[in-house]
């Protein structure tokens, strides 16, 4: 750790057991001098493509950082290679990510730049073991917000545009207004087990908030649809829940969380956000073509 944060890498969660000459070729090494197994750990939900070896502190490397005396943690190929030579430390086990505790989280989810300690440089903070899964995170995840949209623009197109645009507007609104009124699962940023706890509260509060008064909204213009201050009200939920899920991608992206740190909530971004920003859209349109959308095509 340092004044900027503090770096963990988990050690009781496996993944498997990889030969270590496997290991060495995915990375572009051919030893077949190299013999045994080696386990693989999840180290932590940040960057789980950088790899660490955490071992006894017997053995040195001028990349190696020294933890207390009795533990050390070095990032270089060449300790795979002494482990699979029989020179390697007593100990060890490798990780694949990291935890970061840190008030500028974004600095440390690029990998860390000096040791556990202040008084240590950094190893290169290159990945150490390739994945099975080389796609980085982030792609995946924009990937799936991509084709949520995709998929969502296609049933609002062929099968909910047709329909509202039948009814009269108040009752094209009921059901959109009815969908929104869900919005409290955005809640599930805030709980434990949900959400892992490295999840930034600078993403996390708005985004649960932001949804919360979403649903509220949206029922006060359910309830108030036959009212003169109903439409009114439909306004002031569009725009504020318009801006709320926006405001959540960009917050994401400027503190950002990898998309593991989700967990299940992941699914929430990735598969109801873009049916509910489509949905916004279409009550826009339904607000802007006045009274009568029958006569709209």
């Amino acid at each position: 750790h340092d004044r900027n944060g503090a770096l963990g890498i988990v050690i009781n969660r496996p993944i498997g057991e990889r030969p270590l000459a496997s290991v060495l070729e995915a990375l572009g090494v051919k030893d077949t001098a190299v013999a045994g197994q080696v386990r693989i750990f999840a180290g932590g939900p940040v960057q789980p493509e950088i790899g660490f070896v955490v071992h006894s502190a017997e053995y040195h490397r001028s990349d190696t950082v020294d933890i207390d005396g009795r533990v050390a943690m070095t990032s270089s190929l060449e300790i795979l290679r002494d482990i699979g030579n029989h020179r390697g430390p007593s100990k060890s086990l490798i990780a694949f990510g990291y935890a970061g505790w840190a008030r500028r989280q974004a600095r440390l989810r690029r990998g860390p730049r000096r040791g556990l300690g202040q008084r240590h440089e950094a190893p290169d903070a290159g990945p150490l073991i390739a994945r099975e899964v080389e796609v980085p995170p982030q792609a995946l995840f924009g990937i799936s917000v991509a084709l949520g949209f995709l998929a969502w623009g296609i049933v609002a197109a062929r099968y909910l545009w047709p329909y509202l645009r039948s009814q009269p507007r108040i009752d094209a609104l009921r059901p959109l207004l009815v969908l929104h009124s869900f919005r409290f699962v955005g809640l599930a940023f805030l709980v434990p087990g949900v959400v892992a706890p490295e999840l930034s509260a600078a993403f996390a509060r708005p985004a649960a908030y932001g949804d919360l008064i979403a649903a509220v909204l949206a029922l006060l213009a359910l309830a108030s649809l036959q009212r003169s201050w109903g439409m009114p009200l439909v306004w002031v939920f569009n725009l504020w829940g318009t801006a709320d899920l926006l405001y959540a991608f960009y917050q994401g992206n400027s503190v950002g969380f990898a998309p593991g740190q989700l967990g299940a909530a992941h699914f929430i971004p990735t598969v109801v956000v873009p049916l509910l920003l489509i949905t916004h859209g279409l009550m826009f349109r339904l607000l802007l073509q006045g009274e009568d959308v029958r006569a709209s095509t």
